[in-house]
């Protein structure tokens, strides 16, 4: 099946093994993931993995070994990223029904040139304001406030 991923954000501190994102952790064998108009608006990412061979972290998805549509995606441009086996975030742009690139090797962002490292980090926002990051990204006012620090859903009973 599809699973389909639009107009959100994540704010949350992650420390964790392996495996970590923003929006998606892990995706193993799953059929298409959809991803658009998403922020990253962690303050970091920390991975604790013991073996450059366990999945992969990035700061929009973690690990993807299915197809995936991932568009307009965004993290905080102040995001820390830690992983002991050296991989820093990289500029990605949109792709379109394909698997992230297993990106490893010397001069990359994950030197120890592992398998398992199909991350994505979309691009670094603008500005550190998520409410007018999100406008520009096309959130409509009829689900979300954006009167705050950050944007909070509309809730109407």
């Amino acid at each position: 099946g599809k699973a389909k991923i639009e107009n959100c954000y994540s704010d949350y501190k992650f420390n964790g093994y392996s495996g970590i994102g923003g929006i998606v952790g892990t995706s193993v064998a799953a059929g298409v993931i959809e991803i658009k108009n998403c922020f990253a608006w962690n303050p970091y990412i920390t991975v604790f993995r013991t073996s450059g061979a366990n999945h992969g972290s990035g700061a929009i998805v973690g690990n993807a070994q299915g197809k995936c549509t991932i568009t307009n995606t965004f993290r905080h441009p102040n995001l820390v990223f830690t992983d002991p086996f050296g991989r820093t975030l990289e500029n990605h742009a949109d792709i379109v029904d394909a698997i992230p690139a297993n990106i490893g090797g010397p001069g990359t962002s994950n030197p120890d040139g592992t398998s398992n490292q199909n991350s994505f980090d979309g691009t670094p926002a603008a500005s550190t304001n998520l409410c007018e990051e999100a406008q520009k990204a096309g959130w409509s006012e009829t689900f979300w406030n954006f009167s705050g620090q950050t944007p909070v859903l509309n809730w109407t009973l």
